[in-house]
């Protein structure tokens, strides 16, 4: 069975710390991200559902199997977004390199529809 794949560009030859640009993972079950260009720098995986509070999330590189919410080393890393509805990769540190991050959403799984709900006091 094929799974739908959504891709984007989130840097593209950044040499400061800046955010990423925001993709739309609503559907999606992980997320692959690739990273090229770090000679010192480190960058960190966020997510959030609510449209406005990132908070981080772990990352695992598919080279070491080590799992972390940041990447200090050129490579793949798979996030897991079930749940979430939006992905960024923020260059949070950055002494040296020119660093461009490209990720891959695979869909997959059951996830809740994507209502708001208010709560009932």
């Amino acid at each position: 069975m094929q799974f739908p794949i959504t891709r984007a560009t989130l840097h593209t030859a950044a040499v400061a710390t800046a955010d990423g640009a925001i993709m739309d993972v609503a559907g999606c079950s992980s997320v692959c991200v690739q990273i090229a260009g770090i000679t010192t720098a480190t960058v960190t995986f966020k997510g959030r559902n609510d449209g406005s509070n990132w908070v981080a999330i772990p990352a695992k590189n598919k080279n070491s199997g080590v799992e972390a919410t940041t990447a200090t080393a050129d490579g793949l890393y798979d996030c897991p977004v079930h749940g979430l509805t939006e992905f960024i990769a923020d260059i949070t540190a950055w002494t040296a390199g020119t660093i461009t991050i490209t990720a891959a959403g695979i869909a997959g799984g059951v996830q809740a529809p994507h209502t708001t709900v208010a709560a009932v006091v």
